[in-house]
């Protein structure tokens, strides 16, 4: 089977598509990857559409006018489109009205609407697009991961603070927490402008490459952010039986999301003095489906179902959205 991936470069680990793709090869697909911009040379992306069965996609554009008909082109030939909801692209079609309406016209000639929490699929109805809970695919662990529980760990954090992205991270709280929490050393990664390097009981990596370094240091994952999807961060803290303290509910993690009630979660893990005995449990509600098994059995091995209604819906988009596109390079 062949499977065309969209929306981000698929070599680059730790990114959604890179991990679905590991996974598509393990069942056995050729997977081709083409990034966004690359859709606007049309012969190009023509070319690569007629090797492929399936095109799978996550888009945090809306998508643009022109990926929009050029998905509709990829129904009108057949191929069985998916997008994949993975947290951000909802919130910018709900802050949005334009990125909203082209999701809400994709949705009507695409086969699956797939989204990774349950949250991001109520947040989808509102926007009148019906979409399904598969969860995010866990990303493999390598042999550099300790799998012994340290006790010792139990006052170390991790916390990932992207430098492009600290407001959406809660940069201004994180910082309180450590101010407030000087008893415990705090590992913060993905902060290339190490932001908060000045404070004693902080580490400041800048980018990782390997995560294994970091995670063989902490116990205690911290995760805040205003918008989330089902974090692959929280998925691998709980593969390592790790605490996680997160701003959204999410089975096997301590939910806080203010000062007080974040310090109180770190206190509570401190006093424990043992592993995240939930997380197994945890692992098992959370990873219901089965993403392997669910691309596999309903996507890859799925035999193709003409639909006339999606087949019409293509059309008038394909129509629809070459006009918007004529219309705007016209004035």
């Amino acid at each position: 089977m062949n499977v065309l991936v969209m929306g981000e470069d698929s070599s680059i680990k730790g990114r959604p598509l890179n991990t679905l793709s590991i996974l598509l090869k393990k069942l056995d697909c050729k997977v081709y990857n083409i990034f966004d911009e690359d859709t606007s040379n049309f012969s190009f992306y023509f070319n690569i559409l007629k090797k492929v069965n399936i095109v799978i996609f996550l888009d945090y554009d809306g998508p643009q006018e022109y990926r929009v008909r050029n998905y509709a082109i990829a129904k009108l030939l057949n191929k069985k489109i998916v997008r994949w909801w993975v947290g951000s692209d909802v919130l910018f079609c709900l802050e949005d009205k334009f990125m909203a309406r082209n999701a809400y016209d994709l949705a009507k000639f695409s086969d699956f609407q797939l989204a990774v929490s349950h949250h991001l699929v109520k947040e989808l109805e509102s926007l009148h697009i019906k979409s399904q809970y598969v969860p995010s695919v866990l990303d493999p662990l390598n042999h550099n991961y300790s799998k012994e529980y340290d006790l010792s760990l139990n006052l170390s954090v991790l916390v990932y603070l992207p430098s492009s992205r600290k407001v959406f991270f809660k940069y201004d709280l994180i910082h309180e927490v450590i101010k407030t929490n000087p008893g415990f050393h705090f590992h913060i990664v993905a902060d290339e402008t190490h932001s908060l390097s000045s404070f004693s009981n902080v580490t400041s990596y800048g980018y990782v490459e390997d995560m294994s370094i970091v995670w063989n240091k902490c116990n205690i994952l911290l995760r805040q952010t205003k918008h989330d999807g089902l974090p692959r961060m929280a998925l691998t803290a709980l593969q390592l039986n790790k605490h996680v303290i997160y701003s959204w509910e999410l089975p096997g993690c301590i939910l806080a999301n203010t000062t007080e009630t974040i310090s109180s979660a770190l206190q509570q893990i401190k006093q424990s003095s043992k592993k995240n005995y939930c997380s197994e449990t945890a692992l098992d509600k959370i990873l219901s489906p089965c993403p392997h098994m669910f691309f596999k059995s309903h996507i890859i091995n799925a035999k193709y179902n003409f639909s006339l209604s999606k087949y019409f819906w293509a059309i008038l988009f394909v129509l629809k959205y070459t006009l918007i596109l004529k219309f705007r390079k016209n004035y």
